[in-house]
């Protein structure tokens, strides 16, 4: 009877649970849900009380216009080139530098840790002034460059991958060393085959920061419209004071966050591979 009652309690209590998981991931999704059919509106329908929670006639104009109208395909594009050069830079350099100190004797290995996870907790916003002042003295305002070489060091990436590292065992390295492997040697034929789901993991979390960056691809942009990302250049609509086109608006959005879905659930076994397999030794 108690095993009965054991069954029939789990049984409730998984009811339940299954029941919240459904009613949060509604809510979580939902969001996304307006995003898109609010673009597929006209500005009036979309501020229309009570609000149509399914577009009776929906268009594609506001699609059309972004494109047609406005430079949403140069925006693109600069989001794209600057978020693939930035990721692809911090990546090697995070591997490199995670190598380094978990793998090698590196001197004052432990300074540089402390150093790194410190750095974690200090926002962009911080060094902001400084850092464009350092943009300015270097005459790169204005330019490609700060787009991208201010984001290449990603202290997160290199602890993230200190983690895989750790989880190597010694031995092997060690077994390698002795039959003359060399450590640049064994970085490309173990190190990073070892730590593929952690690479996984850190592509898709620096690609979604680069590609939603806007403050400081805002500020580097000194008002030239040609170095516009997507974020930045959707920002921008209307500036001129015209009345806003709500509808034009949310296609911008959702042209911004389709590149972010498709990668994340085209790739969403290496993030979350990445992010739990590294807690395990061995």
């Amino acid at each position: 009877m108690r095993v009965i009652k054991k069954l029939r309690y789990a049984s409730k209590a998984d009811l339940i649970l299954n029941v919240l998981i459904v009613l949060f991931s509604i809510f979580s999704i939902f969001p996304i849900y307006w995003l898109f059919i609010s673009s597929l509106k006209t500005s009036m329908d979309t501020v229309k009380i009570p609000p149509q929670w399914i577009p009776w006639n929906p268009t594609l104009n506001n699609f059309k216009n972004i494109f047609v109208e406005n430079d949403a395909g140069l925006w693109m594009f600069n989001s794209i080139y600057f978020a693939a050069m930035t990721v692809a830079g911090a990546v090697i350099i995070a591997s490199m530098a995670s190598y380094a100190l978990t793998m090698l004797r590196t001197p004052y290995k432990k300074a540089i840790i402390i150093f790194v996870i410190g750095s974690l907790i200090m926002p962009k916003d911080v060094y902001l002034l400084p850092l464009y002042q350092l943009m300015v003295d270097l005459g790169w305002v204005g330019t490609r460059i700060p787009f991208i070489v201010t984001d290449l060091a990603m202290p997160f990436g290199v602890f993230l991958l200190m983690v895989f590292y750790n989880a190597i065992p010694k031995e092997i390295k060690e077994s390698a060393t002795m039959d003359g492997c060399s450590d640049f040697r064994f970085f490309l034929s173990f190190g990073l085959p070892l730590t593929k789901a952690g690479i996984g993991a850190l592509f898709i979390i620096a690609f979604i920061r680069e590609w939603n960056g806007f403050l400081w691809p805002f500020v580097m942009s000194s008002g030239n419209d040609k170095l516009y990302t997507l974020p930045v250049g959707v920002a921008t609509l209307f500036e001129d004071g015209s009345v806003v086109d709500y509808g034009l608006k949310y296609a911008g959005a959702a042209v911004s966050a389709i590149p972010l879905l498709l990668i994340f659930f085209l790739f969403q076994r290496f993030f979350t591979q990445g992010i739990t397999s590294g807690s395990i030794k061995g």
